[in-house]
């Protein structure tokens, strides 16, 4: 069964996808929380650790 993108399971599916290909790709993923109660998902390279972070609350 495909999933329809008025589902939330779908978004569930492709978030996780992108985490597993981060890993595979030597990025280190985590979440971290700022004073403002925000949460971030954020990836860093394993090498540069260069960071990325994407703002998914608050």
């Amino acid at each position: 069964m495909r999933l329809r993108k008025d589902d939330p399971v779908y978004y569930k599916a492709k978030i996780n996808k992108l985490i597993k290909e981060a890993k595979e790709n030597n990025l280190n993923v985590d979440v971290a929380r700022s004073f403002y109660e925000s949460i971030y998902l954020v990836f860093e390279s394993k090498e540069t650790h260069e960071k990325a972070k994407v703002k998914i609350y608050g």
